[in-house]
C-alpha cells in the first residue's frame, strides 16, 4: 500500500508542475481538458496517506503509561 501512495506522491508532484507551467505558459490553460484532472492523482495521495496514517498510525509504545522508574 505504501508502495501505491509513493507512486500517486511523484505522479502527483508532476501534476503540480504540469499545472504551474501549463498556467503560467499557456494561454486558457485553465478552460483545456487537462487541468481539470491533472491534480487528481495528487488529491488521491494526499488524501490516502491521512487515511493511512489514521488508520495505521505511528507503530511505537505507548509513553503515556511509563512510570518514573522506567523514564531514569
Amino acid at each position: 500500500m505504501t508502495r501505491i501512495l509513493g507512486l500517486l506522491l511523484m505522479a502527483g508532484c508532476f501534476g503540480y508542475l504540469i499545472d504551474f507551467f501549463g498556467s503560467v505558459l499557456v494561454t486558457g490553460y485553465p478552460e483545456t481538458a487537462i487541468a481539470r484532472f491533472v491534480t487528481l492523482p495528487a488529491s488521491l495521495e494526499e488524501i490516502g496517506t491521512c487515511l493511512w496514517l489514521l488508520l495505521m498510525g505511528v507503530h511505537e509504545p505507548n509513553r503515556l503509561f511509563v512510570s518514573a522508574r522506567d523514564a531514569a
